[in-house]
Formats: C-alpha cells, sequence, structure tokens
C-alpha cells in the first residue's frame, strides 16, 4: 500500500489578535468611561466585625446573668446573636430559655389551634416558637417532632 502525500498548507495563527481595530475601539471607549463618584453605585462594603474585649465579654456575662435576654445584649453589644450565645458557652454559663406563663400559653392556644404557626404564634408574646410548644401538645401533638410530646 503506498500512502499519498498531499502537499502541506499554511495556517496562520493570529487568535485574538485578528481583530486587532475592533479591539482598539472597545479598548478607547472604555477608557473614555470616567468612574463613577456616586456613592450608591460603588461596591458596598464588607460586613465590619465587633470583637468584643474581655472587659466586655465580662460586662456581656455579668448583664446576661442578671436577666437580660440574649437577644438585648447583641443588640447592646452590637453582634450577633450567635455571638453572645458562643460567649456564654466559653465562659460554661447555662443559658436559659425565656418561657410564657400558664396565662400566656391559654392565651397562645386559640391562634395556634387556628392554624397559625408556632413562630407567629410567638411573636406577639416576644419568644421563640419553641416557647410555644407546651401549648401545641394540647392542642394538636401530631405536629410535635417524635420524642418531645410529654
Amino acid at each position: 500500500m503506498q500512502w499519498i502525500r498531499r502537499p502541506a498548507s499554511r495556517v496562520e495563527v493570529r487568535g485574538r489578535y485578528l481583530n486587532q481595530e475592533r479591539c482598539s475601539r472597545n479598548f478607547e471607549k472604555l477608557l473614555a468611561i470616567e468612574p463613577s463618584r456616586d456613592p450608591d453605585l460603588r461596591r458596598p462594603r464588607s460586613q465590619e466585625q465587633h470583637r468584643l474585649c474581655k472587659l466586655e465579654e465580662l460586662e456581656l456575662l455579668a448583664a446576661y446573668q442578671g436577666g437580660e435576654f440574649v437577644r438585648q445584649l447583641a443588640v447592646r453589644f452590637g453582634i450577633n446573636g450567635n455571638t453572645v450565645s458562643a460567649i456564654l458557652k466559653r465562659h460554661e454559663v447555662s443559658t436559659r430559655w425565656r418561657k410564657l406563663s400558664d396565662e400566656q400559653l391559654e392565651q397562645a392556644e386559640a391562634p395556634y389551634a387556628s392554624g397559625l404557626s408556632e413562630a407567629a404564634v410567638a411573636e406577639p408574646f416576644g419568644v421563640c416558637g419553641c416557647a410555644i410548644c407546651p401549648c401545641s401538645s394540647a392542642v394538636d401533638p401530631v405536629s410535635q417532632p417524635a420524642g418531645t410530646q410529654k
């Protein structure tokens, strides 16, 4: 078997330089655009972090043990509620849950029975949805996760 030899062809490789004129026009347009001085159009700043010093942590611990709630401390010190909880845990302070009185639980029973979620029922009382659990177990024990029924 005999191979047929074809004549070599020239291939010109220009790639990105193929259309230099168009590229240069676009570059000139970009250079002509002035940066915006409007602060609303600037890139948003990254989140500021506030780290508490030892003195502030001790003040936070004293305030929590004095009766303030995690949310109040978070606002007061300008930190996240999870950070407050982490500081309490780091200092081995037992956390307390804000609970509803028996009277408040009775008031919450009707809205929960009407179909409102635990979070929606708890909001007017200033507590999280988990504080409504005793009320919800009396109304509808099926809605609670397994193992929490009493």
